[in-house]
């Protein structure tokens, strides 16, 4: 299957393990997902969105000039990845390490990941690029998308 989303390249089509992507295929299909959101009353799609708009606003939004480093490591794993080099990158204020992967809001092209400021604190530069090019894989595979069918 390929993935849910435009975003992905051929370096992670190569990656991607058959029985993952398989699985992913035969539970949209079990559970009839296309079928299901393609129904999804628009008022419902409308909070979805206000819901992901709430929780993008509780974070810093990284540009190259906020957060120099940062924005590099995400600009050299997109190109290294060979995927496209428009992403929202947002810092979750959290001292924990971690991040996350976010579906696409309506109506727009670049996928949004977040990353605590714990994470961009404590991790050096290969660190860093590994949890973004983990988040990167979970949207180029579709398991952001997948989760958004889901829920709604």
């Amino acid at each position: 299957m390929q993935p849910l989303t435009s975003f992905s390249s051929d370096l992670l089509t190569e990656a991607r393990l058959e029985a993952e992507a398989g699985m992913q295929a035969r539970v949209i299909e079990r559970f009839g997902l296309a079928r299901a959101v393609a129904a999804v009353p628009e008022a419902a799609r409308l909070d979805e969105q206000r819901a992901l708009h709430a929780q993008r606003a509780q974070f810093v939004h990284v540009t190259p000039h906020t957060t120099p480093r940062l924005y590099r490591l995400a600009q050299e794993t997109l190109e290294r990845l060979g995927l496209p080099t428009a992403v929202e990158l947002l810092i979750d204020p959290s001292e924990a390490i971690n991040a996350g992967a976010f579906p696409l809001a309506l109506g727009e092209t670049a996928p949004i990941l977040a990353i605590s400021s714990g994470a961009v604190r404590r991790l050096d530069d290969a660190q860093l690029r590994c949890v973004l090019a983990h988040e990167l894989g979970h949207i180029a595979y579709g398991h952001t998308e997948l989760r958004r069918m889901v829920r709604l």
